[in-house]
């Protein structure tokens, strides 16, 4: 059995399929949970699928990283194939 994420204990009751598969890490299943509990008439609970829903996310430095790699790779492939037609 997962253990419960700290952050969460006080969510309300109709978030926990939500939270159990972000603390099975199946943000998929996390994503499509969230998706009626963010349009809730309650504030409570638009709240914590928020709260959820911005700990999904990615940090920009990884966004930023990745991106870096992807250029340097490109980079790298078209000068080795520039210089393997022209050398």
């Amino acid at each position: 059995m997962r253990e419960t994420p700290a952050f969460t204990r006080d969510f309300p009751e109709s978030t926990s399929a939500a939270v159990d598969a972000f603390a099975r890490g199946d943000f998929g299943t996390t994503r499509r949970l969230l998706a009626p509990l963010l349009t809730s008439d309650d504030a409570t609970v638009r709240a914590a699928a928020e709260n959820l829903r911005e700990r999904m996310k990615p940090p920009l430095l990884a966004v930023f990283l990745l991106a870096v790699s992807a250029l340097l790779l490109l980079g790298l492939a078209g000068y080795w194939t520039y210089k393997r037609g022209h050398g």
